[in-house]
């Protein structure tokens, strides 16, 4: 990769990095960053995860609707679980034998 490319492809995250916090209601990344700390890592037992509710919290400031926030909440806490039935444990967090794992499609671990 030329360093052209490089600088370019930073540019392009950098932009939509700003359009995020714009459209959560954040100044910047340090605001956002500082307020999700607040936030417990995971899901509730309906499976919402509590960053969703932080964002909630904020009412008007987000400018996505909440709809869309619920689905991409949803999208991203299927993401998360993996194959077999384990992926998230019953606090909603990544169960901790998996953290660092490699395994190939068919869910065996890679050595």
């Amino acid at each position: 990769m030329t360093q052209h490319s490089s600088l370019k492809k930073l540019e392009q995250r950098l932009v939509l990095l700003a359009w995020l916090n714009g459209h959560l209601g954040y100044d910047n990344n340090r605001d956002l960053l500082a307020d999700m700390k607040e936030a417990a890592e995971g899901f509730d037992a309906s499976g919402r995860s509590y960053v969703y509710y932080r964002l909630e919290a904020r009412g008007g400031k987000v400018k996505i609707p909440l709809a869309d926030l619920a689905r991409y909440d949803n999208n991203i806490r299927e993401h998360l679980q993996l194959p077999y039935g384990c992926g998230l444990d019953a606090s909603g967090r990544r169960c901790s034998h998996h953290l660092g794992s490699e395994t190939d499609s068919e869910g065996k671990k890679d050595l």
